[in-house]
């Protein structure tokens, strides 16, 4: 088994507990989609991009997050619908 050291980034771990964002994921079994809702909030507003003022890229990480919600309710629409079908 290869042993690889992944250094999360400031941006995912908690300022106060020291929580990080995938451990949490984690815990709680989220989906794909659900999971990056929860890491673009946790992240928004910390991460730092040199082409968006800070306020610009908290406001792009609040919109990705709103997309990937999106994209979780049209998926658990069209299983609903299958699941309907049946």
């Amino acid at each position: 088994m290869i042993d690889i050291k992944i250094k999360t980034p400031k941006y995912y771990i908690g300022r106060i507990f020291g929580y990080e964002a995938s451990h949490i994921i984690e815990d709680f079994q989220l989906s794909y989609n659900i999971g990056s809702v929860c890491s673009y909030i946790l992240r928004a507003g910390s991460k730092k991009s040199k082409a968006m003022s800070d306020i610009d890229k908290q406001i792009d990480d609040y919109y990705k997050a709103v997309a990937h919600l999106k994209m979780e309710i049209d998926r658990l629409n069209r299983f609903k619908g299958l699941r309907d079908e049946i």
